[in-house]
């Protein structure tokens, strides 16, 4: 979820930030440009890439393969990669229906528990929890592997993936780098955390496919405990000194769900948290149909897919890496955040357009995907604009609040795709199906989003401060 970091402290400064993050006697000060932050070692800066790499495994074996898993398990074994009968693509509709249920209930269980769970890190510090939900992950991939020798239903896999909601890791990386990275720096580290996770994409496809189902999900089940392995050595991220008192838990939650309020401060607040919605339902939307899409539209294999998205986690790569640091000092965080939902635009326009008869189908839709590498800045924009106006401990809430936010888009993108799919895909239109039209709501959704940050160009200068964007 920056250019300049001081936050003026004036009448009107606290009038628009939320209760919570007015100075109090004894609470630590809003994070100040000048204020001095420890060195985050390097050593410690790689311990923390690798475990986002590794965490990055289970997204990938989610577009790789689960969709020919559900369409395997929901023909009783009769359809295989890249078949394309009218049984088969009914198959493939269930799988990815399932598929998209238990992402959407995953999501949804995030979104109720993270405010909670990220107020609760700000008391008992990070670690805990990063292992725990890595710990799940563990679970997770040992239940697919279990289902892959038919000692376990695929409906047991996706029941603990749904649960493995209540604790989900990658929110407490990001409140590490929060901990660790000077506000100056901030964004640029959540574009590195984001481009490592974006490297497996390039590494993960063309594994995957090469080697036996099985075997693939057994590297999944080994990298996933490697990752418990890494974090454990990385250790604790939080000061004492910067933690928040214990409170009773009922207390906890209560004031875990009042973070949200956080993003309901102000009228800016509440824009980037309709962008963090919309931009992560696209993303789910994307991940639940992407694979599907590719082998009805196009015919593309496995294998074939695996190009496709190597070229894709590349093109990620490189605007997380090089081109996101320019963007942000060049334009400012705002200003890039929006182009990176232009990106998402063109992105799924250029999806849709895709299937036209006469245009070249499968040069659009890889354009397209190269093209929406941009709207992959949303993340680390969004969480830098919210947690640089935030103490120092309060940033475990403000990112469960962020979190919460991204995570609710998950769970509508997952549920609404995967079902706007199955009914665009058996619809005809120019004697053909036309599934790129779930895309569309990407297109909408995202525009509406855009044009209001636009509105916030207008804001004045003091009002984007204390919201928390001084780049311009």
């Amino acid at each position: 979820m920056a250019s300049k970091h001081r936050l003026h402290k004036t009448h009107h400064h606290h009038e628009h930030m939320p209760h919570s993050h007015k100075h109090k006697p004894g609470a630590t000060p809003l994070l100040d440009g000048n204020a001095e932050h420890k060195e985050w070692p390097l050593r410690r800066q790689f311990l923390l890439m690798g475990v986002t790499f590794l965490y990055s495994w289970s997204a990938i074996a989610t577009v790789i393969l689960l969709p020919n898993i559900g369409q395997r398990f929901f023909s009783d074994g009769k359809c295989g990669d890249g078949s394309h009968t009218d049984f088969c693509d009914v198959a493939m509709g269930k799988g990815i229906g399932a598929l998209g249920i238990s992402l959407a209930l995953q999501s949804f269980i995030s979104f109720l528990v993270s405010p909670a769970t990220g107020l609760s890190a700000d008391t008992y510090g990070r670690l805990p929890f990063l292992v725990v939900g890595l710990g799940l992950q563990v679970v997770m991939s040992v239940s697919l592997l279990a289902f892959e020798y038919d000692k376990a239903s695929l409906y047991v896999y996706l029941g603990i993936r749904a649960l493995s909601g209540l604790v989900e890791p990658f929110p407490f990386v990001l409140s590490v780098v929060a901990d660790e990275a000077p506000p100056a720096t901030r964004a640029m580290a959540f574009g590195r955390q984001i481009g490592c996770f974006d490297v497996a994409i390039i590494i993960a496809p063309k594994l995957f496919v090469s080697i036996p189902e099985k075997i693939a999900v057994m590297l999944l089940v080994v990298s996933s405990c490697l990752a418990v392995i890494l974090i454990c050595a990385y250790g604790e991220s939080l000061p004492a000194n910067h933690r928040l008192p214990k409170k009773p838990a009922g207390e906890m939650i209560c004031a875990g769900i009042k973070a949200i309020g956080i993003l309901n401060s102000n009228s800016y607040f509440r824009v980037l948290a309709l962008v963090a919605v919309t931009c992560a339902s696209a993303v789910a939307g994307l991940q639940t149909t992407y694979l599907g899409w590719l082998g009805s539209a196009f015919g593309i294999k496995r294998s074939q897919a695996a190009s496709v998205l190597t070229l894709l986690g590349f093109s990620a790569v490189v605007v997380q890496l090089l081109i996101l640091p320019v963007l942000l000092k060049k334009l400012g965080t705002m200003k890039t955040l929006i182009l990176g939902l232009c990106g998402m635009m063109l992105e799924n326009s250029c999806f849709v357009a895709s299937e036209l008869s006469f245009l070249p189908g499968r040069y659009l839709m890889i354009a397209g995907g190269v093209i929406g590498s941009l709207g992959t800045v949303a993340l680390p924009c969004v969480s830098s604009l919210t947690l640089n106006a935030t103490p120092d401990n309060e940033h475990g809430q403000v990112q469960g609040a962020i979190a919460a936010t991204h995570l609710l888009g998950s769970s509508i993108g997952h549920l609404v795709y995967a079902q706007a799919y199955a009914a665009f895909d058996k619809l005809k239109f120019d004697g053909q199906h036309w599934p790129a039209l779930t895309y569309t709501i990407t297109i909408t959704t995202v525009g509406i989003s855009a044009v209001m940050m636009c509105c916030c160009m207008g804001k004045t200068p003091q009002a984007k401060k204390d919201a928390g964007d001084t780049s311009n």
